[in-house]
């Protein structure tokens, strides 16, 4: 299964304040300063890997999928792909939605955003700030559904 990840005040605390951790290689985040990541981040997607998933990120942002790779690496972990604005306006179109799971071949999204909840055709579980992401990627917890129309 492709599983993707949306970066701001999902994985990285950017409007929203959460507890982030130290990354796995201290070495090379002193070299790159990378951005930090949620508490949970690295044994959520870690347990994603070893169940056979890819590991992806999508984002909206217009950082480089190299940078994107880099930070995640700092955390030792190895990303199969990343679809930054660039990638999905190229693919998907300006006049699309924000976000197309479908598009990219994603099975899976966990976003912030209840827009993209709402556009994501049940592809999308939506991260309260408070989440515990690892319960949530393991499944222990419920997801906060989207809301109906």
């Amino acid at each position: 299964m492709r599983v993707a990840f949306d970066l701001d005040d999902t994985l990285i605390p950017c409007g929203l304040d959460f507890p982030t951790e130290a990354p796995a290689l201290p070495w090379l985040a002193w070299l790159l300063r990378p951005e930090p990541l949620r508490v949970g981040t690295t044994a959520a997607l870690a347990a994603l890997r070893a169940d056979g998933h890819e590991l992806w990120v999508y984002t909206s942002s217009f950082r480089s999928a190299l940078s994107v790779r880099l930070t995640f690496l700092c955390y030792g972990l190895w990303l199969d792909g990343v679809i930054n604005q660039q990638r999905h306006d190229a693919r998907v179109g300006r006049g699309g939605p924000v976000k197309d799971p479908a598009a990219f071949g994603v099975d899976l999204l966990f976003d912030d955003s209840v827009a993209v909840a709402e556009a994501g055709g049940g592809r999308v579980v939506l991260v309260a700030p408070e989440a515990g992401l690892a319960a949530l990627v393991e499944g222990r917890a419920r997801p906060t559904p989207a809301p109906r129309r």
